[in-house]
């Protein structure tokens, strides 16, 4: 699936929402973390509530891959992805 267009304002959205909300279990982030300051998030997630706010649909894990799929859309709005196992038990 193609991923829909989103700003840096959805994202933003997105973070504030998993700051108030957490995240689930299964959506934790296995091996990238997008860095917002000293805090870490898992960037499949993050894109799916950006794409959620700027569509009113938010993306399945199913719909889109993580890794390089993921992280150069984060990145191509100046955010920072990070190796890290920081969401694996």
């Amino acid at each position: 699936m193609k991923i829909p267009v989103f700003s840096r304002a959805h994202v933003k959205a997105a973070v504030k929402e998993i700051d108030r909300d957490s995240v689930p279990k299964r959506r934790k982030s296995t091996k990238f973390c997008l860095q917002v300051g000293t805090r870490h998030y898992p960037p499949k997630f993050v894109l799916a509530l950006a794409v959620r706010n700027a569509t009113g649909k938010s993306l399945l894990p199913t719909d889109h891959s993580g890794g390089a799929e993921t992280n150069t859309r984060l990145e191509a709005l100046g955010y920072t992805i990070v190796e890290c196992s920081c969401g694996r038990d």
